[in-house]
Order: structure tokens, then C-alpha cells, then sequence
């Protein structure tokens, strides 16, 4: 019905909010049966300042660069916001029962540059006192059945050599947060590693990653749907927060052979990594102006080149060592 009237959508109706007082938005997302049902929702004000908070989930998403806009009715009136917003709003309401979510295109006046401001400084009160937060990494587009498995294959072949998760730490890192888990024994084909990479390249995580690394903030536990026992929920959540410890400062990255790597933040397109000889690690390292010359940026995880594994190939190839100077 919203397509035949889309010249009479408006914006979104907004109360003042009280910033003294920590008042926010939450959205009634009305039940539909069918998943082409125009969407029916409602705003609703609460107080961070009040205890117990309403159940209501937080939505974890990347805005994208279209800017097109479509048709939802809010409060019975027919109302315009943005495209990416309508499609979480359709992915994640459901058939038997209403939900209440906060999801900022909505939740905060866009237009009201004062209010953006004030809902922006209580950003992580809203996102801490949710029940839960829904992830929205973008629509399936036919390879999130192989990722599931390839992860799920992941988790169970860290799960056998860390004890059960239980001993996941000491083997990814040491005391130092330096990386030492050997990833040999795991059993990652090639398919595997492309799966897991197709999920970890979607903006969300890129966005996520740059969160962190600029402010420092907590690990998010990624409520998804891959993991359906709470079994596995919670080993997904250990996994996840012992490779937040392990990727503290770090990136990941791929060689120009296809091979997957873990190395320091600081690292570029264009460093090389490098074998050295006593080094338990492989090293990256920064081409300099002067030839033969290089700057130390880190050590790193490369997968295959690892326990002198890469040493062993060289020599069966007869590649020669290479002599350069580190600065």
C-alpha cells in the first residue's frame, strides 16, 4: 500500500527528549505474519535514569552510502526513512509477537544536530543496558549456509586443541598478548578459509574494527543465528572474546598467495613479511627509500609459513637466503 501513496510519506513525529534525564526512543515493532507486510511500529520514551529498563534490543548495523529512502507506518501515519533501516525492520520483527528495539536512523531525531549530539555522549548506556544486540551484517546472498558450516567447523577444531575452549587463551597468546597458538592442526581448507573470509569482509566488521581500535571499547558478543544451541553460544562467545584478546591492535590481512594472516595495526598494503632467523614468528616488514632497507612494523601469524614450516619449502625449492639491512 506505501508504494500508491509514497508523495504523502513524512518524516518521522520526535518529542523533545529530556538529556538530563537520559530519555531515549524505543520503537514498537508490530508482529506481521508475512515478510512482504507493510511495516506498523511505534515510538516510545523511557529513561536510562530508571531501573529496571524496559527488554528491548539494540541493532548493530552499517548505514551504506544509499541514501534512498522507504515507506513504514509509525503511529498509523505513513512515514519515510532510510532504505537500509526498512530492510532491518522487515528482517527483524516477528510473526507471533511485537518487539521493542532501539535503532538510531529511527530512534534519534536525525535532523536535530543537539539531540544527535546528547543520544551520541549515552551511546553506550543504550547499547549496554539492551538484553540483547542484533547484528545485521547484510542480506544472505546464497553463501551464509557455507560460512555457518565453516565456522561452526572452525569452533570445533579450536574447541579439540584448546581442551574445550577451556584453555583458549594461553594458546592464542601469551603473557605479553603476543599471538603463539599454532593454527597447523586446524583442519582450514581453502573453501573453509574463503567462507569465513566472505563473513569477516562485509562492512560491519570493518566498521567494528575501527570502533574498537579508535576507542577502545568492549568486545561486542555477536548475537546471531549461525550458533542455535546455547552450547554453542557460548563457546562462539569465549571464541570470540579470546580473539578479541588476540587481535587487540592487530589486523587481518591476505598475502598476494592467498595466504591468511593476523599482523600489527600499523601494518600496509605494500609490506612484506619476512622469515628471520632465531625469530619464533614471522615478521612484516616496510620496503624504505634506501634499497635493501627496511623498518621492523611487528611480528604476525601467516597460515602455512609458521614452526619453520616456510624454511622447509624454501630449501626444497633451493631458494637462496636474502641479506638486507632493518632500521
Amino acid at each position: 500500500m506505501l508504494a500508491a501513496i509514497g508523495k504523502r510519506l513524512k518524516k518521522p513525529p520526535y518529542q523533545e527528549l529530556n538529556a538530563d534525564r537520559k530519555e531515549i526512543r524505543l520503537l514498537v515493532l508490530k508482529k506481521a505474519i508475512r515478510s512482504t507486510d507493510d511495516i506498523h511500529c511505534e515510538l516510545r520514551r523511557t529513561t536510562l535514569a530508571k531501573r529496571p529498563l524496559p527488554l528491548y534490543h539494540t541493532v548493530s548495523y552499517v548505514w551504506g552510502e544509499d541514501t534512498t529512502t522507504r515507506g513504514i507506518y509509525l503511529h498509523g501515519r505513513a512515514t519515510e526513512i532510510r532504505a537500509s533501516a526498512e530492510q532491518i525492520l522487515r528482517r527483524f520483527r516477528l510473526k507471533d509477537r511485537g518487539r521493542l528495539i532501539w535503532i538510531d536512523a529511527v530512534c534519534i531525531n536525525q535532523s536535530d544536530k543537539r539531540e544527535r549530539g546528547h543520544q551520541v555522549a549515552i551511546m553506550e548506556e543504550i547499547y549496554s543496558g539492551s538484553a540483547h544486540n542484533l547484528i545485521w551484517l547484510g542480506e544472505d546472498d546464497g553463501s551464509f549456509a557455507q560460512a555457518k558450516t565453516s565456522l561452526l567447523a572452525v569452533v570445533e577444531d579450536a574447541s579439540q586443541a584448546t581442551q574445550g575452549l577451556t584453555q583458549l587463551r594461553s594458546p592464542l597468546v601469551d603473557d605479553n598478548g603476543d599471538l603463539k597458538f599454532n593454527f597447523e592442526p586446524l583442519s582450514m581448507t581453502h573453501e573453509i578459509i574463503e567462507n569465513v573470509l566472505e563473513i569477516y569482509e562485509r562492512p560491519w566488521f570493518r566498521r567494528l574494527w575501527d570502533v574498537l581500535a579508535r576507542q577502545k571499547l568492549p568486545p561486542l558478543i555477536l548475537d546471531v543465528t549461525l550458533l542455535p544451541s546455547d552450547d554453542q553460544t557460548r563457546m562462539a562467545a569465549e571464541y570470540h572474546e579470546a580473539m578479541y584478546v588476540a587481535c587487540l591492535n592487530r589486523r587481518l590481512f591476505v598475502t598476494k598467495d592467498g595466504r591468511p594472516g593476523l599482523g600489527p595495526q600499523v601494518m600496509e598494503p605494500g609490506d612484506v613479511v619476512a622469515v628471520l632467523y632465531g625469530s619464533t614468528n614471522p615478521a612484516i616488514l616496510r620496503p624504505l627509500q634506501t634499497a635493501d632497507h627496511y623498518k621492523m612494523c611487528g611480528d604476525a601469524y601467516v597460515h602455512r609459513i609458521m614452526d619453520g614450516q616456510w624454511m622447509t619449502d624454501q630449501t626444497a625449492q633451493g631458494r637462496k637466503d636474502e641479506a638486507f639491512y632493518l632500521n
